[in-house]
């Protein structure tokens, strides 16, 4: 099969069983989250570091854009990132409460308080956010901070590995 696994194309079930396996391996008492049961399972870093041993790729073991950078299978230069999210739903039924709002939650990026700061620089108050006005320049002043990071870790990456593509799409 050409392609990487959960990228390109569906796993293979044999591919499937490999992450399966490595996530396996935590619930012997190394994981870093603790179960009710006092049994453990992987924690986030496991995660990633799980994600980048199956599909041959990298940790990044930072803050950046993306936790996880695989190199294409055809072209080396280029890579894929990965953001992983471990965040457990605490409700079982939440997936189908998020299709009957039309409505998700999804992380932008870890270091929220910078969100804030460009909330704050543009004069929008956590009040605003907290009463849901200002919804259209909160939402800009989010999108465009995000841009920001990503163009800032194009450029860092592409200084790094000259020949690379850092290939964001924004």
């Amino acid at each position: 099969m050409s392609g990487l696994p959960f990228i390109h194309r569906h796993p293979e079930p044999s591919e499937t069983a490999r992450l399966q396996l490595a996530m396996s391996v935590f619930r012997d008492g190394s994981g870093q989250e603790r179960e009710r049961d006092g049994s453990t399972r992987a924690g986030w870093r496991e995660v990633e570091r799980i994600v980048a041993e199956v599909l041959g790729g990298s940790c990044r073991e930072n803050k950046d854009i993306f936790d996880v950078l695989v190199p294409n299978h055809r072209d080396r230069d280029i890579y894929h990132g990965i953001s992983v999210k471990t965040k457990e739903l605490s409700r079982r039924n939440a997936i189908s409460v998020f299709g009957g709002e039309g409505r998700v939650f999804m992380e932008l990026c870890n270091p929220s308080a910078k969100l804030w700061e460009a909330l704050k620089r543009a004069g929008i108050s956590e009040d605003s956010f907290a009463t849901m006005t200002r919804a259209e320049e909160i939402g800009n002043s989010i999108l465009a901070t995000v841009h920001d990071w990503h163009n800032l870790a194009k450029r860092a990456f592409e200084k790094l590995k000259p020949r690379a593509c850092y290939g964001l799409k924004c």
